[in-house]
């Protein structure tokens, strides 16, 4: 792990085996938070069927590749959260919110093109991306996600 934090840049404070809890944390509160808003909302804008079906339109597959990516996924973006995202302003939950909704208003701009290709939106399992209520919804799915990325990850290397 040392030889991973000298090569990115040699910050004492981040800590790949940590972020990676974290981002693992961070997923399982997103996925928690989707089975909230989905009734809440009547709007079945399911994540995993968003990441798994363009790869398989198997109903028992699906969610099993959705689930590998969301949490790889998960993974993934806690790594860049320990690399800069602690320079944030705030406490450990507010920088992983701050963190995680950039990463969501920047990667938005995709949302049009989903809507007209991806596989699930075409056939109606999925409702179109691009509208106010998916958009709410995918506000409160990165809050929780990072809230709980930051209170895991807190304020870097363990001492």
């Amino acid at each position: 792990m040392d030889a991973l934090r000298h090569r990115v840049g040699g910050d004492a404070g981040y800590d790949p085996g940590k972020a990676a809890l974290a981002g693992t944390a961070g997923a399982l509160a997103y996925l928690a938070e989707m089975a909230v808003d989905l009734p809440l909302f009547d709007c079945p804008t399911n994540d995993l069927m968003l990441l798994g079906r363009p790869f398989t339109a198997n109903r028992r597959a699906w969610p099993l590749v959705g689930a590998a990516l969301h949490l790889g996924n998960g993974i993934a973006l806690a790594q860049l959260y320990g690399l800069y995202g602690r320079q944030l302003p705030g406490p450990p939950w507010l920088r992983g919110v701050l963190f995680t909704l950039l990463e969501n208003v920047l990667l938005w701009g995709a949302v049009p093109v989903f809507d007209r290709v991806h596989p699930a939106i075409q056939t109606g399992e999925l409702p179109k991306m691009n509208r106010p209520v998916p958009f709410v919804q995918q506000l409160l799915r990165h809050i929780a996600y990072g809230a709980a990325l930051g209170v895991v990850y807190g304020n870097g290397a363990r001492k």
